[in-house]
Protein backbone atom coordinates (compact mmCIF):
# COMPACT_ATOMS: atom_id res chain seq x y z
CA UNK A 1 0.00 0.00 0.00
CA UNK A 2 1.33 3.41 -1.00
CA UNK A 3 0.42 7.01 -0.22
CA UNK A 4 -0.19 10.06 -2.37
CA UNK A 5 -0.88 13.64 -1.26
CA UNK A 6 -3.10 16.06 -3.15
CA UNK A 7 -1.94 19.56 -2.22
CA UNK A 8 -5.25 21.18 -3.13
CA UNK A 9 -8.87 20.21 -3.80
CA UNK A 10 -9.55 18.98 -7.33
CA UNK A 11 -12.95 19.41 -8.96
CA UNK A 12 -13.97 16.73 -11.43
CA UNK A 13 -17.02 16.71 -13.71
CA UNK A 14 -18.92 13.44 -13.56
CA UNK A 15 -21.51 11.29 -15.28
CA UNK A 16 -23.36 9.01 -12.89
CA UNK A 17 -23.68 5.39 -13.97
CA UNK A 18 -27.28 4.22 -14.25
CA UNK A 19 -26.31 1.14 -12.22
CA UNK A 20 -23.25 -0.67 -10.86
CA UNK A 21 -21.51 -2.48 -12.41
CA UNK A 22 -23.66 -2.65 -15.56
CA UNK A 23 -23.81 1.10 -16.24
CA UNK A 24 -20.14 1.92 -15.59
CA UNK A 25 -18.94 1.35 -19.15
CA UNK A 26 -21.63 3.65 -20.57
CA UNK A 27 -20.75 6.42 -18.10
CA UNK A 28 -17.09 6.26 -19.15
CA UNK A 29 -18.05 6.14 -22.83
CA UNK A 30 -20.10 9.30 -22.33
CA UNK A 31 -17.17 11.11 -20.69
CA UNK A 32 -14.71 9.88 -23.33
CA UNK A 33 -17.09 11.18 -25.98
CA UNK A 34 -16.63 14.67 -24.54
CA UNK A 35 -12.83 14.61 -24.20
CA UNK A 36 -10.11 12.20 -25.23
CA UNK A 37 -7.72 10.61 -22.77
CA UNK A 38 -4.94 13.01 -21.91
CA UNK A 39 -2.32 12.25 -19.23
CA UNK A 40 -2.56 15.91 -18.15
CA UNK A 41 -6.25 15.39 -17.31
CA UNK A 42 -7.24 13.45 -14.23
CA UNK A 43 -9.69 10.69 -15.25
CA UNK A 44 -11.46 9.06 -12.33
CA UNK A 45 -14.06 6.62 -11.15
CA UNK A 46 -15.83 7.60 -7.90
CA UNK A 47 -17.78 5.02 -5.93
CA UNK A 48 -19.96 5.31 -2.86
CA UNK A 49 -21.39 2.29 -1.07
CA UNK A 50 -25.03 2.95 -0.24
CA UNK A 51 -25.84 -0.42 1.32
CA UNK A 52 -24.58 -3.99 1.25
CA UNK A 53 -26.34 -4.46 -2.10
CA UNK A 54 -26.06 -1.01 -3.67
CA UNK A 55 -23.28 1.25 -4.92
CA UNK A 56 -23.38 4.58 -6.73
CA UNK A 57 -20.66 5.18 -9.31
CA UNK A 58 -19.53 8.18 -11.35
CA UNK A 59 -17.06 8.43 -14.23
CA UNK A 60 -15.28 11.76 -14.10
CA UNK A 61 -12.73 14.06 -15.73
CA UNK A 62 -10.83 17.11 -14.60
CA UNK A 63 -11.09 20.26 -16.68
CA UNK A 64 -7.85 21.34 -18.30
CA UNK A 65 -9.52 24.03 -20.40
CA UNK A 66 -11.76 26.38 -18.40
CA UNK A 67 -15.43 25.81 -19.14
CA UNK A 68 -15.02 22.72 -21.33
CA UNK A 69 -17.55 20.73 -19.29
CA UNK A 70 -19.84 23.55 -18.15
CA UNK A 71 -22.18 23.27 -21.12
CA UNK A 72 -22.91 19.57 -20.51
CA UNK A 73 -24.84 19.84 -17.23
CA UNK A 74 -22.59 17.39 -15.40
CA UNK A 75 -22.41 16.84 -11.66
CA UNK A 76 -19.20 17.77 -9.89
CA UNK A 77 -17.27 15.92 -7.22
CA UNK A 78 -14.43 17.37 -5.20
CA UNK A 79 -11.37 15.29 -4.43
CA UNK A 80 -10.35 16.77 -1.12
CA UNK A 81 -6.77 17.82 -0.52
CA UNK A 82 -4.88 15.49 1.76
CA UNK A 83 -3.25 12.11 2.06
CA UNK A 84 -4.66 9.06 0.27
CA UNK A 85 -3.73 5.42 0.54
CA UNK A 86 -3.60 3.65 -2.80
CA UNK A 87 -2.88 0.36 -4.49
CA UNK A 88 -1.80 0.50 -8.14
CA UNK A 89 -3.42 -2.02 -10.49
CA UNK A 90 -1.60 -2.58 -13.78
CA UNK A 91 -3.37 -4.20 -16.73
CA UNK A 92 -6.74 -3.53 -15.13
CA UNK A 93 -8.71 -4.08 -18.36
CA UNK A 94 -7.60 -7.70 -18.38
CA UNK A 95 -8.35 -8.11 -14.67
CA UNK A 96 -11.27 -5.91 -13.59
CA UNK A 97 -11.78 -7.93 -10.34
CA UNK A 98 -8.33 -6.73 -9.18
CA UNK A 99 -9.88 -3.27 -8.68
CA UNK A 100 -12.44 -4.65 -6.22
CA UNK A 101 -9.72 -6.66 -4.48
CA UNK A 102 -7.61 -3.52 -4.08
CA UNK A 103 -10.51 -1.66 -2.49
CA UNK A 104 -11.17 -4.63 -0.21
CA UNK A 105 -7.58 -4.42 1.00
CA UNK A 106 -7.70 -0.63 1.38
CA UNK A 107 -10.90 -0.78 3.43
CA UNK A 108 -9.14 -3.01 5.98
CA UNK A 109 -6.78 -0.12 6.82
CA UNK A 110 -7.86 1.35 10.18
CA UNK A 111 -6.53 4.77 9.11
CA UNK A 112 -8.97 5.22 6.19
CA UNK A 113 -11.32 8.18 6.71
CA UNK A 114 -14.36 6.76 4.87
CA UNK A 115 -14.55 3.07 4.02
CA UNK A 116 -17.63 3.66 1.84
CA UNK A 117 -16.01 6.00 -0.70
CA UNK A 118 -13.40 4.93 -3.24
CA UNK A 119 -11.53 6.80 -5.93
CA UNK A 120 -10.05 5.23 -9.05
CA UNK A 121 -7.43 7.43 -10.71
CA UNK A 122 -6.67 6.22 -14.24
CA UNK A 123 -3.05 7.41 -14.38
CA UNK A 124 -2.55 5.75 -17.79
CA UNK A 125 -4.29 3.42 -20.22
CA UNK A 126 -2.63 0.53 -18.37
CA UNK A 127 -2.66 1.58 -14.71
CA UNK A 128 -5.28 2.67 -12.20
CA UNK A 129 -4.66 3.75 -8.62
CA UNK A 130 -7.37 2.52 -6.27
CA UNK A 131 -7.49 5.16 -3.53
CA UNK A 132 -9.13 5.92 -0.19
CA UNK A 133 -8.61 9.11 1.82
CA UNK A 134 -6.58 8.80 5.00
CA UNK A 135 -8.08 10.01 8.25
CA UNK A 136 -6.82 13.44 9.32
Amino acid sequence: MKTHVFDEDIIVYCKKATSFPEGVKQAFQYMHGLVEFDPARMQIGWSEIVSEDEMNYWAGSQEIVDGEFGKHGLETKTIQAGKYFYIPVTGYMQNIPAIGQAFGELSQNANVADKNTGLEWYVSMEEVWCMMKAAD
